[in-house]
């Protein structure tokens, strides 16, 4: 299984790869929203780790980016204290799940929207 992980974060990704290639799986690592669209088209991950707030392209246009071409799992990665809305790449609201870092968000149906 290959994951990709985005997040401007160094130490963030860092710890992210650890943990994922201690459990044998493969990594992608990359640092800005451009960057992720890239290697996802390149790389054809199986699961998308992304962050909310990155430079160059923001996670939520990221993840509308690749819901035009695949249905590929992604955890939005957030440490905003709200939720991550409700709209969806489509309206749907079935986007991404995530992981919010304040309040208590905790893993939380979530959507591309912001």
């Amino acid at each position: 299984m290959k994951i990709l992980i985005a997040d401007d974060n160094k130490q963030i990704t860092s710890i992210l790869d650890e943990y994922a290639r201690k459990e044998k799986y493969e990594t992608v690592i990359v640092h800005d929203g451009q960057a992720a669209v890239q290697a996802f088209e390149a790389h054809h991950p199986d699961l998308l780790l992304l962050d909310v707030m990155m430079p160059v392209i923001d996670g939520f246009s990221v993840c509308r980016e690749i819901r035009k071409i695949s249905q590929v799992p992604i955890i939005m990665i957030t440490a905003r204290g709200e939720g991550l809305g409700q709209g969806g790449a489509n309206g749907s609201g079935k986007g991404a799940k995530g992981i919010g870092g304040g309040q208590g968000q905790g893993l939380r149906d979530g959507s591309c929207g912001q």
